[in-house]
């Protein structure tokens, strides 16, 4: 069985209307920001995770695109942080900034018209 990534559940949400690209760099502002504040290497969040080598933290912290985290990762980094796993992804996926939430939302909203323009013009196109 596949495991369960976490940006395929967050983007299949209907009101997360987040890209992939975008959650990636998210996260690994906040890894980069929790790992700083416990004062840990890349190595000791490695260690505290289980793996042998950075490497994991490394694409994390990278937000590289060939890692999408899954629910197994995000709750496992949740512990090492001290925090459940919704307080650790909460942030990840509501930006502080109002103005920046008020401009995607907008440009959602401009997409979707578009989609609708295009729409309309094929059905015309293939009414004529």
């Amino acid at each position: 069985m596949r495991a369960c990534h976490i940006f395929d559940t967050i983007v299949a949400m209907r009101h997360v209307d987040i890209e992939e690209r975008l959650l990636r760099k998210r996260l690994a502002v906040r890894v980069i920001a929790l790992r700083n504040e416990k004062d840990w290497s890349q190595s000791e969040l490695s260690r505290r995770l289980g793996d042998r080598t950075r490497g994991r933290v490394i694409r994390l912290e990278k937000a590289a695109s060939g890692l999408s985290p899954t629910l197994g990762l995000v709750a496992l980094l949740a512990k090492v942080f001290g925090m459940t796993p919704m307080e650790f992804i909460a942030p990840v996926l509501a930006p502080k900034d109002p103005k920046l939430a008020q401009r995607q939302a907008v440009a959602r909203f401009q997409r979707d018209i578009d989609r609708l323009h295009r729409l309309v013009g094929a059905v015309r196109r293939s009414a004529d």
